[in-house]
């Protein structure tokens, strides 16, 4: 695998019919609305973490800091049309906590986890610095759910945070942990990509926050809600990894994607794996189609705003670097209509940060200390 050149004709081929198979047209919000609507979450988002930050418990460069939090306040501004204003906040300073970590470039688990099981069950503070303020977080954005959603939104930050090493016996932040081993399971270990990427997808998460209790009677949509949720779990994992994919290639800390662990687990090729990938990123979106058609109609058009807005995230947030795949694909037939998808997109959420993430962090922290 090391060493093989990016399959830019598969790749964009895999992206168009993606794109087709969900008919993407974002209709979410006009241009002015999605625009108002960062503003807000931004502006919102901003001054919470501006108080962590004066308070001393949030540590971090703010230069690192800035564009994770803009990509998730992109993301929820796209993907949550139908959600009350003030719960988009809290889901935004939620999923930002989580990024903070994804992106964390340390390697060692800390001592201050090494009692985090003993504290979570006594009741006791956490020591990791992190984790309190994600407990304060994760206590206040469940309290706008019903049990059931609330129980995925608290077990996907489980899931994904916290882990037993077993050969020093210090918690650690999983899927980043296991990530960071660049293991990739072993050959015939066909369950091992999707155990790993289940880890680290918050995809039960992404799915318990879009049905708030203010709008979603779990007593009456169980059915509805339990159906959705591991469609949209999955869906998390497939688009994000087959969109992430051209920007993740060749970056050595994002090696044990789908992609590259299913060619070793299933002893395939590159471009075999990358065909598998988007062949279930489609297979899932028509599943989200065909389960919810005739079903209760708020979860369906709820689902099918946040599958759209999901993918618009994708096709505009720049860390995904898409832009560059119109000029890698030239005029070939699947590269021009990919830029019909990406143009349309663009007309939707395309933004530059100062049109909606102004003042910045860094400017209101700077704002504070003259003040």
């Amino acid at each position: 695998m090391e060493g093989d050149a990016f399959p830019i004709d598969l790749y964009v081929e895999s992206l168009v019919l993606l794109l087709r198979s969900v008919k993407h047209e974002d209709n979410n919000h006009t241009r002015s609305e999605h625009q108002t609507s960062l503003q807000r979450i931004y502006a919102e988002s901003a001054q919470h973490f501006l108080r962590e930050i004066q308070q001393g418990e949030l540590d971090v460069s703010l230069g690192y800091f800035e564009p994770v939090l803009a990509s998730i306040v992109a993301y929820v501004a796209s993907s949550y049309p139908y959600i009350p204003a003030d719960i988009t906040t809290d889901i935004a300073i939620f999923f930002t906590y989580t990024a903070v970590l994804d992106d964390d470039t340390s390697e060692e688990s800390q001592p201050s986890m090494e009692t985090f099981f003993e504290d979570l069950i006594y009741a006791k503070e956490q020591k990791h610095p992190w984790w309190r303020l994600m407990n304060r977080q994760l206590l206040k954005t469940v309290k706008h759910y019903g049990s059931f959603c609330a129980f995925n939104i608290v077990r996907s930050a489980f899931d994904y945070i916290a882990k037993t090493e077993l050969t020093s016996g210090a918690v650690v932040f999983q899927a980043c942990w296991i990530e960071r081993h660049n293991f990739h399971g072993f050959p015939g270990s066909h369950d091992f990509p999707l155990f790993l990427r289940g880890l680290g997808g918050i995809g039960h998460g992404v799915a318990g926050t879009l049905f708030p209790a203010r709008h979603f009677d779990e007593q009456v949509l169980f059915p509805e809600i339990v159906s959705a949720i591991p469609t949209i779990n999955n869906l998390v994992i497939f688009i994000n990894d087959l969109m992430s994919f051209y920007k993740e290639f060749d970056e050595p800390r994002d090696q044990v994607g789908l992609v590259r662990n299913y060619c070793v687990v299933e002893g395939i090729t590159l471009h075999q794996a990358l065909e598998k990938l988007a062949h279930d990123a489609i297979r899932v979106c028509k599943e989200l189609f065909s389960v919810f058609e005739g079903r209760d109609p708020q979860v369906k058009a709820t689902v099918n705003a946040w599958l759209q807005g999901y993918i618009t995230w994708h096709l505009c947030d720049h860390r995904y670097r898409l832009k560059e795949i119109l000029e890698r694909a030239g005029g070939s037939p699947h590269g021009v209509e990919f830029m019909k998808y990406y143009e349309q997109a663009r007309l939707v959420g395309g933004f530059n940060l100062e049109e909606w993430a102004s003042p910045s962090i860094s400017e209101l922290v700077e704002q504070a200390r003259e003040a």
